[in-house]
């Protein structure tokens, strides 16, 4: 188990997106993080710190099921 997309984007094949010990997204790591299509995957991918980019503040995704 990672929260580090960088780590997975390398090593794995096949991922799995949880949230609140839910399963709200898995498959090939390439299909999943890009584009991601499940508002959680987005945000979690948003929140990572990119150089040069400035952060910004969102809202958490409603992704009640």
């Amino acid at each position: 188990m990672t929260h580090d997309l960088a780590v997975v984007r390398q090593l794995c094949q096949e991922t799995v997106v949880m949230r609140g010990g839910c399963v709200v997204e898995e498959g090939p790591v390439a299909r999943i993080l890009t584009p991601p299509r499940h508002p959680y995957t987005r945000a979690v991918l948003d929140s990572v710190p990119r150089p040069g980019r400035h952060p910004r503040r969102t809202r958490q995704p409603d992704v009640s099921r």
